[in-house]
């Protein structure tokens, strides 16, 4: 009984962080990368 929850709390844990890792780190560093240098030298020059 203590087998059975233990593996499925972790695999749940490690989904959702594994998942919400790298869709956070994706959608931050492309965003200000792409966006920052983008819109400063349109709207400068």
């Amino acid at each position: 009984a203590v087998a059975e929850p233990q593996p499925t709390e972790p695999a749940d844990t490690i989904s959702s962080g594994n998942a919400a890792m790298p869709a956070a780190a994706s959608a931050f560093a492309p965003t200000p990368k792409i966006g920052i240098p983008l819109p400063r030298p349109r709207p400068g020059n």
